[in-house]
């Protein structure tokens, strides 16, 4: 394989994967792989090349954009694989892979225009994503088969000099966002490759049709550089979230990010709690029913039975009602509204004796978390 350097001096694939997606848009996220790409919506991280146990390709993240380049939230991000392999002739190949689509596809190599290579990886992607959102709304699972049936070849390692080059970025906390500031390759596409594709526009990360087009900001060449536009970095990395009034505010998606973890196990708590409930409600009955028989009632232990059917109905009352009332405002939590009702469930979690087990940590943590300055000014900037 002899063409001209994609950068660096470096000429192999990996390094004009590397190029390629840069030119066309994507973002190089590998200093902080686990954070979705904030600028386009897709990402490469390289960091797993480096990695000399791992043999494993060029990992390209993308957010769930579906075909009206709108954010399906519930699926966040998806990723792909692009590996360097010889295919069953033998000869040079890009191996792109998708574990959780079940999902690869072989792209041969082209030496004289390896743009091409990339635009048509880039194409794959977009494509699959818009399908695997349409399929994951439908609630179509994948199989094992499909696992089974997904391609694999003899991953080929990348050069000793790629990962040097890249090893060193690394190192000093360098990406791949400022070559072209830095001067390792020039800001337009070598004259050997085609024309690099249209970029897509800026991505609306709402999660409904109205809120998407209450917030969309339409570009012209006139505006698109002034004009501010919603992008993922809102709410810590995470996105700009549904509030009670829309999409919130930066400081009020992070907020709410933070009380995530509390969200959790104030919902489990209000599921035992139900659970509890009914259990009290039929011990209730049953000592009911053994008393009317006679079977479980001898004399003065008459008061001591009545007694445990009342406290285990009126536990289990509480429990049902309150276990049920603490999910359907969990929302008002999980959103920071107003409302008073939003601390409903910290309540129910702090006072129902039966769910104290897990309810008692659940709502001191949960307190703790609201307590955060963030979160007291988000809630004070309402």
């Amino acid at each position: 394989m002899t063409y001209k350097a994609a950068f660096a001096q470096l000429a192999d694939p990996y390094a004009w994967m590397l190029r390629g997606f840069m030119e066309m848009g994507w973002e190089d996220i590998s200093l902080s792989p686990e954070t979705y790409p904030q600028i386009k919506g897709r990402g490469i991280d390289y960091s797993r090349l480096l990695n000399p146990m791992s043999r494993f390709g060029l990992r390209l993240s993308t957010l769930a954009l579906d075909e009206q380049n709108e954010w399906y939230r519930a699926a966040g991000s998806y990723e792909f694989e692009a590996r360097l392999v010889n295919d069953s002739k033998l000869s040079y190949s890009i191996l792109l892979r998708s574990d959780e689509m079940a999902f690869s596809q072989l792209f041969q190599w082209n030496a004289n225009n390896p743009m091409y290579v990339v635009e048509d990886i880039h194409s794959a992607i977009v494509q699959k994503t818009h399908e695997f959102i349409v399929r994951s709304k439908q609630r179509k699972s994948i199989s094992s088969i499909d696992l089974q049936e997904m391609l694999n070849h003899p991953i080929i390692p990348p050069p000793p000099a790629f990962t040097e080059v890249l090893t060193i970025r690394f190192q000093r906390g360098l990406n791949l966002n400022t070559a072209v500031q830095e001067g390792l390759w020039n800001s337009t596409v070598p004259a050997i490759a085609p024309a690099p594709v249209q970029k897509l526009p800026t991505p609306s990360f709402s999660a409904s049709p109205s809120a998407a087009t209450a917030i969309e900001s339409k570009q012209t060449s006139s505006s698109v550089v002034d004009r501010p536009a919603f992008t993922i970095q809102a709410g810590q990395g995470r996105g700009q979230f549904l509030g009670q009034q829309g999409l919130a505010s930066q400081e009020h998606s992070s907020a709410m990010v933070i009380v995530e973890p509390a969200v959790k196990w104030l919902t489990w708590t209000a599921y035992i709690g139900m659970v509890m409930g009914i259990l009290a409600i039929v011990n209730s009955m049953f000592t009911l029913f053994m008393m009317s028989t006679g079977a479980a009632v001898r004399g003065s232990k008459d008061s001591v039975y009545l007694m445990v059917v009342i406290i285990s109905a009126v536990l289990g009352l509480i429990g049902t009602v309150g276990g049920f009332l603490s999910q359907k405002q969990m929302p008002q939590f999980q959103n920071l509204s107003k409302s008073n009702m939003r601390m409903f469930p910290v309540l129910f979690a702090l006072c129902y004796p039966l769910s104290w087990f897990i309810g008692m940590p659940a709502g001191a943590f949960a307190i703790f978390l609201l307590r955060k300055p963030s979160v007291q000014n988000a809630l004070g900037s309402q």
